[in-house]
């Protein structure tokens, strides 16, 4: 009856600090990956998420918040203008329309332009 009992009531307790011991001694050597932590989840299921492919995920994840944050002030903006100075849709659409594309040569020719002069 030994083999079946709690910690310090008979041989089991004996048993899981034997266990206990054993998953140290392993992790010690590096032969167990297992852990709360997502560095400590075995390479097979996150192996997509190499150093470089995770900065891309961050940039990516970090635009995707910009863009969200841009789109939600727009609306804001043409609800506003919309009703405050009665602008018909169109007019907002187009103005909001140059405003992005202006944005979007502005961001992309200033990219060019520290890519070239740095």
């Amino acid at each position: 009856m030994g083999e079946v009992g709690w910690a310090g009531g008979g041989g089991g307790g004996g048993g899981r600090a034997r266990v206990i011991h054993q998953r140290r001694d392993t992790v010690m050597r590096g032969g167990d990956t297992r852990g709360p932590a997502l560095c400590n989840i075995s390479p097979p299921v996150y192996s997509f998420l190499t150093p470089s492919c995770w900065s891309v995920f961050k940039e990516v994840s970090a635009a995707a918040m910009v863009l969200v944050l841009v789109v939600m002030v727009m609306v804001v903006v043409v609800v506003v203008v919309h009703y405050l100075l009665c602008w018909s849709w169109v007019a907002i659409v187009v103005v909001v329309m140059v405003v992005l594309v202006a944005g979007v040569l502005a961001v992309v020719g200033g990219g060019w332009f520290l890519a070239l002069t740095v």
